[in-house]
């Protein structure tokens, strides 16, 4: 069997961490905690060290086992309505961040186009390197990682220059209520995802004596470039302008300019974000085909691949019925995404490290 390298892997750990960032993260950063939106991303990601933790003991507890078959060992009878309830989450998760990515392209690209039509343009590739399996999405995700970082860079380049520092101050202005409740939905948001990972096993990764090292180095860097680019949208449009924006990630990068006379080079270093909410998407469909595998002990590959596809098809409609307009979808995902990311991809994953314990 082909197997995963720890690099590859965390390739996928790092776009996990970042796919909610643009049209969520950063959006109630800029509206609740404002400038002090730094201090959120900074406590979130020291608050995230628990959940990450918890993962990592977790794929650390029998190797050769992915997730599900995991609780089943551990809870026995009990472990098929957590493995269920897991997979209603993660579901439910998914088309969350697919319905962002289709109204992010709708509204910058392709506004005079049915977003349905775009959700279902990206469904062939989606389906195809979903059926690939772990090793194809690992390469495939390692590649793009080297093709956005770069795009990390052009943006950094092209955009220090006109930072101004006075639009960060002040700090605290309205105290640090405000601040904390946003790391906690940082954590919800960016840290959250990582619990997808479990479902590779971690035999499955070819130097897996690196992992849970690189796993830690990644979740830093990743919350770094997090930080960079918060700092960097906050100090050129300051948080009046940013606020009246949905992607203020996406508007600063009009400002880009490299060597003083390459611009308007924003969409393609916006492609990024694409890349990182497709391959959560990818990663959600796996992880939610393998429960289907494992619960009705399916070993047919021809079944495996319809499975896919259907699962495909019901994450890009059921995104579509559940947020049927813009007002809808801000009210689920700044209110009640917090909340159900936190109980199915904190609470459940604390309860297993704690019962495997024992």
């Amino acid at each position: 069997m082909k197997k995963l390298s720890s690099l590859e892997f965390c390739a996928i750990e790092y776009f996990l961490i970042l796919a909610n960032n643009v049209g969520l993260t950063t959006y109630i950063l800029f509206n609740y905690a404002r400038q002090d939106g730094l201090i959120s991303i900074i406590l979130g990601s020291i608050i995230g060290l628990i959940p990450l933790l918890i993962y990592i003991k977790i794929i650390n507890i029998k190797p050769e086992l992915n997730i599900f078959e995991k609780i089943d060992d551990i809870f026995k009878k009990s472990g098929i309505i957590i493995n269920l309830i897991l997979t209603i989450g993660i579901s439910f998760f998914i088309a969350v961040n697919y319905n962002n990515l289709i109204d992010f392209i709708s509204s910058q690209y392709l506004s005079q186009t049915p977003q349905i039509i775009i959700a279902l343009s990206f469904l062939p590739a989606i389906i195809y390197i979903t059926q690939k399996g772990t090793t194809v999405i690992g390469r495939t995700v390692f590649v793009l990682l080297i093709i956005s970082s770069t795009f990390v860079f052009l943006t950094i380049i092209g955009l220090i220059w006109q930072i101004k520092i006075e639009n960060m101050l002040p700090i605290l202005e309205n105290g640090i209520k405000n601040p904390i409740i946003c790391s906690l939905i940082y954590v919800a948001y960016n840290i959250t995802p990582l619990f997808l990972l479990t479902i590779i096993p971690k035999n499955e990764i070819i130097d897996k004596e690196k992992l849970n090292k690189r796993i830690i180095i990644t979740y830093i860097l990743a919350n770094l470039v997090i930080l960079i680019i918060f700092f960097i949208t906050l100090s050129i449009l300051g948080t009046n302008l940013a606020n009246l924006y949905q992607y203020p990630e996406y508007d600063v990068l009009k400002k880009v300019s490299l060597i003083g006379f390459i611009e308007r080079i924003e969409s393609m270093i916006s492609l990024r974000w694409t890349f990182y909410v497709f391959t959560v998407t990818i990663i959600g469909i796996l992880f939610i085909s393998k429960y289907i595998k494992h619960t009705f002990k399916i070993k047919n590959e021809n079944t495996n691949k319809k499975i896919i596809c259907i699962i495909s098809l019901i994450i890009t409609l059921w995104g579509k019925y559940i947020f049927q307009n813009s007002t809808k979808f801000n009210k689920i995902t700044y209110t009640k995404l917090p909340i159900i990311t936190g109980i199915i991809m904190i609470l459940i994953p604390l309860l297993i490290s704690k019962k495997a314990k024992k």
